[in-house]
């Protein structure tokens, strides 16, 4: 009985909008999240980045969420894209696959968002974050 109290309790599922905040907030800290060295203190930067995202992201969202989660929720969502499942939404809507397919490049097509010439400039970021909502 004891260890059920003290089981941790699940978090609520992520909304539309806030994996969409979640993808615009990872776009402005890509070259940290998506740098492929595996030294101590690229870990540490990383780890770092993503409790300030999740300090940012609960101000702006209004739920408490954890670096640790958040990243979990971001890798979820890139293997979904690279794996082509589909997402449930209307069509109207630009889907969270499309948004993050758009910031991390297409293999596919030879075109690349390399971490030195990223695209997203201030004027593309407040353009895109007026289309989420």
């Amino acid at each position: 009985m004891e260890s059920q109290k003290n089981k941790c309790k699940r978090a609520q599922k992520f909304s539309t909008e806030e994996e969409f905040l979640l993808i615009t907030l990872a776009a402005e800290q890509r070259k940290i999240f998506e740098n492929k060295k595996a030294d101590a203190a690229t870990w540490k930067e990383k780890e770092l980045a993503w409790e300030n995202l999740a300090t940012v992201y609960s101000s702006k969202s209004g739920v408490n969420r954890s670096g640790h989660s958040l990243r979990a929720k971001y890798e979820t969502l890139k293997k979904k894209l690279q794996a082509g499942l589909p997402y449930g939404q209307p069509p109207s809507k630009p889907t969270i696959f499309e948004k993050l397919s758009e910031i991390l490049g297409d293999e596919d097509s030879g075109e690349e968002n390399s971490d030195s010439d990223y695209p997203m400039n201030d004027i593309e970021l407040v353009t895109a974050k007026k289309k989420l909502y």
